[in-house]
């Protein structure tokens, strides 16, 4: 198929990586550590559960622009590059400020795939090598196969998944923290990109916004039933049932995020944009860093508890903003180094000796 850039998607990433940190800065940052029914802890729920989507959204993403583009090794020897240079370089920093990073946290930050220092390119770096062959059923089936695969999967892995939590986890799909839920949002990206004329996804494109507040307002709601289901019962049912990454209204909320960004996209490029999107995995490494992760983001926003409701809702969207800022500054400079030190070249290298002149995996 042809392959040409869609400037939406760089929207689109821009956007769920915000809603990322927003999402982060709220659960590790301590704000939903408290489960009363104060306005406050009602507020922030509703702010995770339309920030929720976000991550499968990213996912949908490397599906949509992956279909029909070369899986170029050098894209993952770019990317390792990249996490290697943020695990080590942070752990270090700790290290030479206040010296308490340990032997084992040194080597996870010298072997960052194999640790699974960050569960994302550890899933991707395996879901990397399955990707050509989505592409090939996407390419090669028909419409009404690729259909009958995306609802089965929607199905088996979304539907019965969910509902499998409850004894434990079949599939394997680990919440969404696996390579195999990355390969079947990728599929799902994937088919939005072949099919974006279809049927289904014309229909969803036009009903994007109610298919997005219906899902959120559905999985937010599910949080204050079980509350209530264990307080009438005396059960002791997990709140976040249906707030994991693979439930039906996480996966539709996401799908219509995304058809809301390519909706209202423009296709004539904004240089700003896009470099800013190439700057939106650095972010998610520095601020996703188990130092950081631990040391920093751990229970910082914790302040926030003591101001008017909305007041602090409103700080936290700023705060997300500062910090989102600062973290694209980071690596920006980080994207000079790399460009004064030539990596791009040495990348380029060390594909031609491991591929020789085939571009392709397969």
């Amino acid at each position: 198929m042809t392959k040409e850039r869609v400037f939406g998607i760089d929207n689109a990433r821009i956007i769920a990586t915000f809603l990322i940190i927003i999402s982060h800065l709220l659960s590790q940052g301590g704000l939903l550590s408290s489960f009363d029914n104060s306005t406050q802890y009602i507020m922030f729920r509703i702010l995770k559960c339309f920030a929720f989507p976000a991550l499968n959204m990213y996912l949908l993403i490397s599906g949509y622009v992956g279909l029909g583009s070369k899986h170029s090794i050098k894209r993952l020897f770019s990317l390792y590059v990249e996490v290697f240079f943020y695990s080590l370089i942070i752990t270090c920093v700790f290290m030479l400020i206040h010296n308490y990073v340990s032997f084992s946290e040194i080597i996870k930050a010298i072997l960052p795939v194999m640790s699974k220092q960050y569960w994302y390119f550890s899933a991707y770096f395996f879901a990397f090598f399955i990707f050509p062959y989505i592409d090939m059923v996407l390419e090669h089936v028909t419409e009404e196969l690729a259909t009958k695969n995306l609802v089965g999967l929607f199905i088996l892995a979304s539907i019965v998944g969910t509902c499998a939590r409850l004894f434990g986890d079949p599939f394997g799909i680990i919440n969404g923290y696996s390579p195999l839920w990355m390969c079947i949002m990728y599929y799902f990206g994937g088919y939005i990109r072949k099919y974006e004329n279809g049927k289904i996804i014309r229909f969803l494109q036009k009903k994007a916004i109610l298919v997005y507040l219906f899902s959120t307002i559905v999985s937010l709601s599910s949080v204050f039933a079980i509350r209530i289901v264990n307080s009438l019962c005396h059960t002791s049912l997990n709140e976040g049932t249906f707030l994991s990454y693979i439930t039906p209204f996480a996966v539709l909320a996401s799908v219509s995020m995304l058809l809301l960004c390519l909706k209202r996209r423009n296709n004539k490029e904004n240089r700003i944009i896009t470099n800013l999107s190439k700057l939106t995995f650095g972010v998610y490494l520095i601020h996703v860093h188990p130092i950081i992760w631990s040391k920093v983001i751990k229970d910082s926003c914790i302040f926030l508890l003591d101001i008017n409701p909305i007041v602090s809702m409103f700080m936290l969207i700023a705060l997300a903003a500062l910090v989102f800022a600062i973290l694209l500054f980071l690596d920006y400079i980080r994207e000079l180094l790399f460009k004064s030190f030539r990596v791009n070249k040495v990348l380029d290298i060390l594909e031609n000796k491991f591929s020789g002149r085939n571009n392709r995996l397969i």
